[in-house]
Order: C-alpha cells, then structure tokens, then sequence
C-alpha cells in the first residue's frame, strides 16, 4: 500500500439540508476519526460516535463518509455559518519489531512505513495551522491565540455598539424635534396667559407683580396661577387601536388592528385583523364611513347618514345600528340585509375625483353612529370631583372599563357629552345644551357646571353629585349626530375648557390620529381657515382652497361682480352661484372668470322679488 499526498481533513460548511460528509483518507478503526462541530461564533465541540454522528465504512483506503446528526443528537442540521471537520488521528507509535531473519515480512514493513507517513502529515496540518511565535518572544502561541480572539470580539461588540448608539441618536433626534414644537407651543401660551393675567391686575389699578424669586407671591396669587394651570373635563389618553394607510382613494386597515363589534344585548365582540383589508375608494367622490365585517376580512364603505334606532328600517340603504339587539349591519332597499356584523364606524373619509381630500374622523375609542355615541375600553377621561382645601381642583381620572353605548332620541342642534360615575365602575351618560353658569339652574338643562366648587349637577340634585365631565361637543341634525369633536386638552391651560364662551382657549379638538401614508401624496388637512358672516374660506395643505360667499343686488341689476376672498393661481377653477327669487332656487350662469374675480351673468337676474339672494362658491388651487 501507498499513501497519497492527501491532507487527513476535511471541513464543510451547512446549507440546512446536507447530512452526509465525506472524508477521502483511509481510518482503520472508528477512534482514528475525529468529528468536531464549529458554531455560528467559532465555538468548537467534538461529537460523539453514535450519538451525534455514524461511519459508513473503515478500511476503504479512499475514505468514505459520515451521517450528521443522528435523530437522537441534540445538534440541527448543519446551517450556513456553521461547520463541521473530519480530520484523522493517530496514536504516535512503532509497534512492529524486525528482527535478522530469512523469512522479512515486507508487507508489515510497508504497513509501518505508511503509518509514520500518516502521522507526519497529521503533523504537518497541525503544524501549518499553529501560530508562530517569533524567536524572543515571551508569549507561547495559546496565548497569542487568547489574545487575538479577545481583540476580535472587543472590536465586534464595539461596531455592535456604535450602529446601536446610531440609532438611538437618530430616534432621540426626531423626538427632540418634536419635543422643542409642544414646548415652544407650551411657551407661547403660558407668555399669552401670562401678559392677560398683568393686564387685568394693571386694568384694575392693583400692582401686585411679585419678584422674579417668588418671594412676595401672595397666597391669592398662589392659588390663581396653580387652578389657572389646571384642566378637567376633558379626555387624557384614547387608545390607538385602528391602524390605517392610504394611498391616493384607496385606504387600507393594517394588521393588527383591534375592532369592537356589537353582537347580542351587552355583548361586543373584539376582532383583531390578521392581515390588511383594502377599501378602495378611487371610483368614488363624498363622504365614506368604513366598517368592517366580523371575521370576513371585509370592510365596507357606506355614504350619508348612518342611522340607529330600535329596529333596521327596509326603506334605507346603508349602515344601520340596531340598538334594540346591539348589532351594526348593511340595510338594502326593500331587503333585509347581508346579515352580517359589522363594527362600530373605524374612520370618515371624504373622497374627491379619486382621491382623499380629508380624513374627517378616525374613531379611535369614541366616536358615534346615527344617534348613537360609542366609548371604547381603555378610554381615560378627567372627571370633576370638586375642590381641594387649598382651593385646587380635585379630579377624577377614569378609564372606560368595556364598551359602552349611549343612544337617545337627540332634539338638541348643538350640545355637550357628559359622563359620570360613582362607583368607578358603572358609567351614566348625558346630553346637555350649551351653555355655562356658576350655580345650578333648573331652568338651564339637564347638566350644569358649578365652575366655584368644580361639581357638574343635574336639574335636580342638591348634595349628592357624582364625578362627571362634558368629554365631547356634538351637533345634531334631524336627531342625527353630524359632528363629534372630543374635547382632548395637550397644552390646554384653562380648567374649564369645555365651556363655549368665545373665549379662545376653549379647546373642541378632535381624537388624535393613527395613520401612515404608503405614498409621498399625504392626505391633505385644513391648515387654515376664515369665517365673516356669510363668506369665508378653507385652505388646505396642498393648496386646494374653497371660498364661498352671499350677495344681495336688486333684481333690476345687470350683473354681479365677484373679488374672490383668495387668488386663484389660473382661471381653471370651479365656480357656482344659486339665487333664490320667489321662494325657487335658480342656478346663475358664470362668465369672466379671472384669477381674482368673476361675473355672474346679466340675463340670469331678472324678474322675482325685488331684493335677490345670491349664493356663490368656488373652488381650486392657490399654490
């Protein structure tokens, strides 16, 4: 026999599916092969015959091959970045004795010569593989080693670190940001309340200004800047439970998005979306409330009022909240319906030319449908619970502890939400009229708010009062809800913001929104707005602007000349006019139409009363 110039090692790397390995060096009992596995991370183990890995043969001089793992092996299949060696060993030692005789076994002295031959090139690879060590060097070459792996895994958990603290600046970056607006924001109202406050004390002719140390601040003093700071009657936290996108109309619910359905008298089902719904809405132009349907991973987009009363009614169709068996379905003509459970409303979308213009409502934790006002669990609003002995409000936090519904045949136009509880745990609800007043009144409404002891009473009560708070300001059409606005305080600085005074701090904001955009056309929202009697203007965030106005000219006048309230950036905008003459609406023709102004027309205007109402609108882009 001859032993060929291999090298007695073999290493493969994994691919998660190869369990055979071949080794091609002869082994002539199963302790001459060493198995070992290296890890992700350099981790090397010797395996165990029989139990991690088996050999197919020995004594084949070509080698042969290894299974790896067995199924009782406590190791995987061998994965990217994980290896495995095949290598030969030896017992270092010269066993055969020759001796002068006639009769020399030439085939033992081969067998001898080819193990030390074996052994040598086992050497010969261990020997390549060593560090060396210089010449006058102190360190052997175990601890060169040690030292060397050590610098390698400093120099890993420092990149490691250095990506992680990038990051983590970016993230505290856009934070900061965000921080430095609310606080500025923060500062500019405090400054504002703070030079009305000096003016009244100036007004009244008293100079009470302290030093800037507070030293001499009276104890009135005290108290005023401390209630001044303080809110009630509004809603601290509203979960974030529906998740949207939306791309030009088509508006997507996200995975994840928890849904409350009313299924049965008390009883509401919660949903969690297990992938994305589309409701696609480019076809489409006005108003869109979108549902979505129980465990069909459907949602449904119904336009114009959503009705609620005790039974569906056959003759609307649309969205119907049945409040008698507390369920929400789809209402045909003449039909009865899908006969499916739908949610509560998820979010209102007004759809124009194919794309969203606005996004009116998402109804995260409060919100209605018809007439009926919902809160959802986990909801946290600040309730009124009177005065402390130093004179500061005494508040009540509550979280809605399930879904609750309140429904009521609403003859108010415009009014105020009010919850209350005793026990932290039953809830009572109310509508109240708007107003405001320092004393209970009988003759004001169903609620009133005491601002001197911080209670809200009802027509009837003297002592017993319950903790209370007007959580939304609502407007009624018909006996329909037609606007809901909770009252979500931010930097609020006024404790009795929700009343209507025409004060300018009164806050009617609307539930924070949770939405992304999958494209850089972002949904435009109203960033300013302009109301004088009957004329005004919205300006949107892309530039989309709507004006409209009311004149009155004689009805012998030849033509009316409008100046827009805003400049249009071309004369391709839309513009209507309507006039009322004799009690009948007729529609005006334009003409001359610039980027400032335009005529309506001379031959629309005859006859009719004497005195015509003209209305007028226009809409386009102004940037």
């Amino acid at each position: 026999m001859t032993v060929s110039s291999i090298v007695p090692v073999n290493t493969y790397t994994g691919n998660s599916t190869v369990k055979k390995f071949d080794f091609d060096f002869l082994i002539e009992n199963e302790n001459e092969l060493i198995v070992q596995h290296i890890s992700e991370d350099n981790v090397i183990t010797t395996l165990t015959l029989g139990v991690d890995y088996s050999i197919n043969e020995i004594g084949n001089q070509n080698g042969s091959y290894i299974i790896f793992p067995l199924e009782n092996s406590s190791y995987n299949i061998l994965k990217e970045n994980e290896k495995i060696t095949l290598m030969l060993t030896l017992t270092i030692k010269q066993e055969s004795e020759f001796k002068n005789s006639s009769y020399f076994n030439l085939n033992i002295l081969e067998w001898t010569f080819d193990y030390i031959v074996r052994i040598l090139q086992i050497l010969s690879r261990k020997i390549e593989r060593c560090i060396k060590v210089g010449e006058g060097l102190s360190s052997s070459p175990d601890e060169v080693l040690t030292e060397l792996n050590e610098s390698k895994r400093i120099a890993i958990n420092a990149a490691e670190s250095a990506l992680e603290s990038k990051n983590i600046s970016e993230e505290n970056k856009n934070e900061c940001i965000e921080y430095l607006e609310e606080y500025n924001q923060k500062v500019l109202d405090f400054n504002n309340e703070y030079n009305e406050c000096l003016q009244s004390i100036i007004d009244k002719g008293i100079d009470t200004r302290c030093d800037l140390d507070l030293s001499n601040l009276s104890e009135t003093g005290e108290k005023h800047f401390i209630n001044k700071t303080q809110i009630t009657n509004c809603i601290l936290e509203i979960p974030q439970d529906i998740k949207l996108e939306l791309t030009d109309g088509v508006l997507k619910i996200k995975s994840g998005s928890k849904v409350y359905i009313p299924n049965g008298v008390g009883n509401f089902d919660v949903e969690t979306i297990s992938s994305d719904v589309i409701v696609d809405l480019a076809s489409s132009s006005g108003t869109f409330r979108v549902f979505y349907r129980k465990g069909g991973n459907v949602a449904y987009a119904n336009q114009g009022n959503v009705k609620s009363g005790p039974t569906p009614t056959k003759a609307i169709s649309g969205m119907y909240y049945d409040t008698t068996l507390n369920k929400v379905g789809y209402y045909r003509n003449n039909t009865t319906g899908d006969g499916s459970l739908y949610t509560f409303p998820l979010a209102e979308v007004t759809i124009t030319n194919g794309k969203c213009t606005s996004i009116n409502q998402i109804f995260n934790g409060i919100g209605y449908i018809g007439s009926t006002i919902f809160l959802l669990p986990n909801l946290k609003v600040l309730l009124c619970d009177g005065r402390n002995a130093d004179g500061t409000l005494n508040n009540y936090e509550f979280n809605i502890p399930q879904c609750q519904v309140y429904t009521t045949a609403i003859t108010l136009n415009d009014g105020y939400f009010v919850i209350g509880t005793n026990t932290g745990t039953v809830i009572g609800f109310g509508i109240s009229p708007r107003y405001e007043t320092d004393i209970p009144n009988t003759s004001l409404g169903t609620f009133t708010y005491n601002r001197a002891d911080n209670y809200i009473y009802t027509t009837s009560e003297t002592t017993t009062i319950s903790k209370r708070a007007f959580i939304a300001r609502i407007s009624v059409s018909g006996g329909v809800i037609t606007s809901f606005k909770a009252f979500y305080p931010f930097f609020a600085m006024d404790y009795n913001i929700f009343l209507d005074n025409g004060i300018s701090n009164v806050i009617c904001k609307t539930a924070p929104n949770t939405i992304s955009t999958a494209s850089s056309q972002r949904p435009a929202v109203v960033v300013e707005n302009y109301v004088n009697g009957t004329s005004g203007y919205r300006v949107y965030s892309d530039g989309y602007c709507e004006q409209w106005g009311e004149t009155e000219q004689l009805a012998s006048s030849t033509s009316i000349t409008i100046t827009l309230l805003k400049s249009f950036i071309n004369k391709n905008y839309y513009a209507n006019s309507t006039m009322t003459t004799n009690g009948t609406a007729k529609i005006n023709r334009i003409t001359n139409r610039t980027t400032t102004q335009f005529t309506i027309a001379k031959d629309t205007l005859g006859g009719g009363d004497p005195l015509t109402t003209n209305l007028w609108e226009a809409k386009g882009y102004i940037k």
